[in-house]
């Protein structure tokens, strides 16, 4: 027994030398190794999840993981890593269930709770998240991803002075952590002169790279811009995006040709889920940068509607249906029949029901669902659709202008791309409304700028809700706002954002581009 257990520590010894270095092939055969000696060796199995979390098999470590924690159910770091592993799944509850034990199992014990405060936060516990990841922050001030956490909570509940507050704290023990720069940005805080220039200098220092740099060069712009030195943040936009193109490669025309493909799938195919089915849906359509939050904010100030922000559901549904079928949604679309929309639209409704627990209707404003909007005509007729507008050489720059989370917006980074990616949208909204024009409202935000209170009474009306003046003072509403346009929509409706005439010169491409004819 005795050299059996010494030739397993060996292997797993070897193991974790090997998984450090990235031979993921060899750990996994050393592993296998141990775990032939002894099936259930809980170092075994941790280390075999790590392996499979580090090559992307998520469902497989969550496997290896609960059948380690039926050996060792008291062991907090078994449980926390469970709960990570259960995070990455997207089980934010199952995660919740693992590090609220393990954290309290060993409460001293700072990435423990810096990890239940992470979920907490993702799971929508702002205030509960926020107090964790302080507790965490006390008995290990320099965990810098926790901080990051807690300055994206206090953000996101409004509160930005104890945002900044955090951010700062992070550039006080590094002052080239691009990534706090960018965050900072994108509270809206000015830079100073000395902002400015600490910023130049981690330009200049070499261990800044790869997505920090990036972050670096987008903040640099943004207070350039600040600071009305437009040439200066123009040439480090254009620098900025051709560091993120390189690492993001996009295929405009690839793209394009996907785009009329989906939307012509419609065309040919009338069946249709029951007319009502789907009527406690709002869904807000648009580019980034195209006052899609700013729309939501003023319905979820209805006493009637829930805010469900950028919603994954009506992917995962579509996304799921593609894969059960071995065919694409350009291919099946046209063959589906009433009772197959139907049931993806019931679907849907269940997986978003929780949004509206304690009001009747719900919105979805992610983006990207202009390209769906015939699947959404077909399975969920009643649902309402409003279409978020912009000055197209505003909308275009305000993505020019913003680094996304990586792989979210590719075609953000260069502006013949955009240009492309915003007459798909266009056309696609234009096809659409020659056949649902009685489902689809286009909603201006330089008409809400202009004339406030009948825009907002007539996007009222076209949900189907009766006026609330509660909808007219939407900057007053609290609620959680996620997005990069969380301080611009709490500040309420303001002339004078425009931003193309700062850089009249440089966008002039960009308009042409805007304008130009199919290719």
């Amino acid at each position: 027994m005795a050299a059996a257990g010494d030739a397993r520590a060996t292997l797993l010894i070897r193991a974790e030398r090997e998984l450090a270095a990235g031979r993921f092939a060899e750990a996994e055969r050393d592993i296998a190794g141990a775990l032939a000696l002894d099936p259930g060796d809980v170092r075994a199995l941790k280390l075999h999840a790590a392996v499979l979390q580090r090559r992307g098999r998520i469902a497989e470590a969550v496997a290896v993981l609960r059948r380690a924690a039926t050996r060792a159910p008291d062991d907090p770091l078994l449980l926390n890593s469970l709960g990570i592993a259960l995070a990455a799944s997207g089980d934010l509850a199952g995660a919740l269930a693992m590090l609220r034990p393990a954290a309290a199992l060993a409460p001293a014990h700072a990435a423990i709770g810096a990890n239940l405060g992470k979920v907490l936060v993702d799971s929508g516990a702002l205030e509960e998240g926020a107090a964790t990841l302080r507790a965490a922050l006390e008995r290990a001030p320099a965990m810098t991803h926790a901080r990051f956490t807690l300055a994206y909570a206090e953000r996101t509940r409004g509160r930005i002075a104890a945002a900044e507050v955090e951010l700062r704290a992070i550039l006080a023990r590094n002052a080239h952590d691009g990534d706090a720069w960018l965050a900072l940005a994108d509270l809206g805080v000015r830079a100073s002169d000395d902002d400015i220039a600490t910023m130049q200098d981690a330009l200049d220092d070499a261990r800044v790279a790869g997505r920090s740099r990036i972050a670096l060069r987008f903040a640099l712009a943004g207070a350039l811009d600040g600071a009305s030195r437009y040439d200066e943040a123009w040439h480090q936009y254009l620098e900025a995006n051709r560091d993120v193109r390189r690492e993001e490669p996009w295929d405009a025309a690839a793209d394009r040709h996907a785009c009329e493909a989906l939307a012509q799938a419609f065309d040919a195919n009338t069946e249709s889920a029951p007319g009502d089915l789907g009527s406690e849906i709002i869904f807000i359509v648009s580019l980034p940068r195209s006052g899609s939050t700013l729309v939501e904010q003023i319905l979820v100030s209805h006493a009637e509607v829930a805010a469900g922000g950028e919603l994954a559901a009506l992917s995962l549904v579509l996304d799921g249906e593609s894969r059960g079928r071995g065919l694409p949604i350009e291919t099946w679309a046209p063959q589906a029949t009433a009772a197959d929309w139907t049931r993806l639209g019931r679907d849907y409704l269940a997986r978003t029901a929780p949004l509206r627990a304690a009001r009747p209707r719900s919105t979805d404003k992610r983006p990207g669902h202009w390209r769906y909007l015939g699947a959404i005509r077909r399975m969920l007729p009643g649902a309402r659709i409003v279409v978020s507008r912009r000055d197209p050489v505003e909308t275009a720059l305000g993505c020019f202008v913003r680094l996304f989370a990586p792989r979210a917006q590719r075609f953000s980074y260069d502006l013949d791309d955009i240009a492309s990616y915003w007459r798909s949208f266009d056309h696609a909204v234009r096809h659409a409304l020659v056949r649902e024009r009685d489902a689809l409202r286009e909603q201006h935000v330089e008409a809400l700028v202009a004339d406030a209170e009948p825009e907002i009474r007539a996007l009222l009306a076209f949900c189907g809700l009766a006026f609330d003046p509660a909808c007219l003072r939407f900057d007053e509403t609290e609620r959680a706002i996620a997005t990069q346009s969380a301080t611009q929509v709490r500040a309420g409706l303001r002339a004078g954002t425009e931003r193309a005439a700062c850089y009249r010169r440089h966008v002039e491409p960009l308009r042409r581009a805007l304008n130009a004819a199919d290719g």
